[in-house]
């Protein structure tokens, strides 16, 4: 049975990164020594961990008010801001940081090396004013925390309050934090889709300085100012710890404003929101450490086999169902065989290796209307099929595809994840060098390297536990970043005045996926009453009905094509504003076109029947004329055959092209089903004109 541990998943997904750099000094710090008589602390023992879940908030006057931009500010400043930058956005740089941390903090003067490495890559600055820097920006950029956060509330301590319990407390509110697109330093805001433009960052937290809405439970809206802490956490210093939520997280409390304002039932105490990256479940966002488990993402999922380029056919892969037992764990099955060694890490990945036909690496992601995974798929033995490995992207099949009419794959979510895990390193690099600038600070009193060993044992365990939690970090990120690569900072670039466009697009695709269907039925009918016709033999009305349902098909893939196009116009502002709620449109408008194209291909599937049939009542009128020797009106049936075997053929394509489902055969799709109505009138004129003059 699978387990929720980082360290049990296949080496090739979670490789580390700081093999061999451990340090001569630096590896003999983490023997305890015994202590010896006389031996005093310079300086008293503090945790290296400046960011973490604290129970206890600041008050609604504890942070200085300020208006204006400088409310907003982002805390960047010039120079030394630039190894903020450099530290966060390569892991390279963060882990030859930590190489020279672990191995010269222990050494006097071995904050010249870090120095000369500052000014190797463009900083002529002291270790202190890059420590600075950092802490600066990690208090009061709010920038540097950007991501897209799942807020939760515990509406009170012990789950006691009525709201608690209902079903709606599950549900979560997105906090959205990125930079305004074309700017550098402009902080865009929204909650639940909603600006928020007033507020202060100090000290880590955010605070809100104009009350804003929040729906409770119950749907009533409470106007509250909301404060929280964001924080990267990796435990309390425990080295040799077992891994868990390595990801940004937030932390906070809704202040009320005034008692007027707040629904029946307020509690009491402010309620507590938490908040992480790509969570779906209240009770993992709660806890610090906490993550989500398999059995949160439980059903059965279709997966998709991703072509190279995107105008090529996907494939259907394997199922694979996630159900609970009566323990409450997760059992998983692919393809109907169950599995037997699978691992779902703190980041939401499900992995397994030779296991059922295949290995897989899959990222669950929380989306709106349920979850989804992407990754890859590579079959073994008898599943093997050619390819090494598949691109894969997975959905409920208990509702609407949401694959893009191009293939494309919304990467949004997996990016974020590695671009938070890329953070919360750079937290740790920071913690590191903090605990590194103590130690030359002492060596520079005149303490010896043993003496530190002794009287700093407590914060020589917290460097221990944060270098073997970057190394966690640091793989986790390295198979994120590389199954959803990311351009730079624009996974944080936002526009949310693209967002509108979105939807608007959304709502087209739906009207248009409302029109197949509608055509979908009306060919339904059509063939029917074609098959009563024939019964009845009354060749005439059946090709005429059969005309009919051709240019209902027809009608039903126009909708398809253009609720196609309207899912890639959705997709592509969605990709303008990076917004949730426009991300979220682009998912329903790619629903709407996967039910637009189902019912042009019931519809085309059901005017081929009718074409068939057609045909045949037409080619018996063909043996009628014959037996009775009329060679003109044998001429001019064989005529109105010929062109319904046209129409047959056209409508054959028309199933083939929506079958095949790439850009390319929908299209000739919907072009065979206009010709298969046009020679299905043209046959029904044809059959008219012949037995008009046999009734003459």
């Amino acid at each position: 049975m699978g387990q929720n541990r980082d360290e049990q998943a296949p080496e090739y997904i979670m490789g580390g990164f700081l093999q061999g750099m451990k340090g001569k000094m630096f590896g003999n710090c983490f023997t305890p020594k015994p202590a010896r008589s006389g031996a005093t602390a310079q300086l008293s023992v503090v945790n290296s961990k400046s960011q973490k879940f604290t129970e206890s908030y600041p008050s609604q006057d504890a942070q200085p008010k300020t208006s204006g931009t400088t409310s907003k500010a982002s805390g960047r400043s010039t120079g030394a801001q630039d190894i903020v930058s450099k530290l966060n956005g390569s892991s390279e740089k963060r882990a030859h940081l930590a190489s020279l941390l672990k191995e010269h903090c222990l050494v006097e003067g071995g904050d010249s090396n870090v120095k000369q490495w500052l000014k190797d890559e463009g900083l002529d600055a002291s270790v202190a004013t890059a420590l600075k820097s950092l802490e600066n920006t990690q208090g009061k950029d709010l920038l540097f925390w950007a991501n897209r956060y799942h807020l939760f509330v515990s509406w009170s301590p012990d789950r006691s309050h009525p709201w608690d319990s209902m079903a709606a407390a599950s549900q979560y509110v997105t906090l959205e934090i990125g930079v305004k697109r074309g700017t550098t330093d402009k902080a865009v805001v929204l909650m639940d889709g909603k600006a928020i433009d007033d507020y202060t960052m100090s000290n880590g937290v955010l605070k809100t300085n104009t009350p804003i809405e929040w729906e409770t439970p119950n749907s009533q809206i409470a106007r509250v100012n909301l404060q929280l802490q964001f924080s990267a956490f990796f435990g309390y210093g425990q080295a040799d710890a077992q891994p868990g939520y390595l990801g940004l997280q937030c932390h906070g409390l809704l202040w009320p404003v005034m008692d007027s304002d707040l629904p029946h039932y307020w509690p009491i105490a402010p309620p507590v929101v938490s908040g992480k990256v790509n969570t779906a479940g209240r009770d993992a966002a709660i806890s610090p450490g906490s993550s989500d488990s398999l059995a949160d993402f439980a059903g059965t999922y279709a997966t998709h086999l991703l072509p190279a380029e995107q105008k090529e056919q996907v494939t259907q892969g394997c199922e694979i169902t996630i159900k609970v037992n009566a323990q409450g764990e997760a059992e998983v099955a692919v393809g109907g065989r169950d599995l037997s060694n699978w691992t779902f890490d703190a980041s939401n990945v499900l992995a397994w290796a030779d296991d059922a036909g295949y290995s897989a690496w899959l990222q669950f992601t929380v989306l709106p209307g349920g979850p989804v995974f992407m990754g890859t798929l590579h079959p073994h033995g008898e599943e093997a099929s050619g390819a090494d490995k598949y691109r894969v992207f997975g959905e409920l099949m208990s509702q609407p595809s949401r694959l893009a009419p191009n293939a494309a794959v919304d990467s949004t979510i997996g990016q974020l994840v590695a671009s938070g895990l890329s953070t919360s390193a750079t937290v740790l690099c920071t913690n590191l060098l903090r605990s590194a600038s103590k130690c030359w600070s002492l060596l520079k009193t005149g303490m010896s390297p043993e003496d530190i060993l002794m009287e700093e044992e407590a914060m020589l365990q917290g460097m221990r536990s944060d270098f073997q939690a970057l190394d966690r970090v640091h793989g986790a990120y390295k198979a994120a970043s590389l199954a959803f690569p990311a351009e730079g900072a624009s996974i944080k670039e936002m526009s949310p005045e693209a967002a509108p466009a979105a939807l608007e697009a959304e709502s087209e695709a739906a009207d248009h996926a409302q029109a197949a269907r509608v055509s979908a039925d009306a060919v339904a009918a059509a063939v029917t009453l074609t098959n009563d016709c024939i019964k009845d033999g009354n060749a005439v009305e059946a090709t005429s009905k059969a005309a009919a349902s051709a240019w209902r098909s027809s009608q039903a893939a126009a909708a398809a094509s253009s609720a196609e196009e309207s899912a890639i116009m959705a997709a592509k502002h969605a990709g303008e504003a990076n917004t949730a709620n426009a991300r979220a449109a682009a998912i329903s408008a790619a629903q709407s076109y996967n039910l637009a194209r189902e019912s042009a291909l019931a519809a085309a599937r059901a005017e081929a029947a009718a074409a068939s049939n057609a045909l045949k009542t037409v080619e018996t009128g063909i043996n009628y004329y014959a037996a009775r020797k009329e060679y003109i009106k044998l001429k001019d049936i064989a005529e109105a055959s010929d062109v319904a075997g046209k129409a047959l053929g056209f409508a054959k394509e028309a199933v083939e092209g929506f079958e095949e489902s790439t850009a390319g055969s929908r299209e000739a799709g919907l072009d065979a089903t206009r010709q298969a109505a046009d020679y299905s009138q043209l046959a029904h004129k044809l059959m008219r004109a012949v037995y008009s003059n046999k009734a003459k």
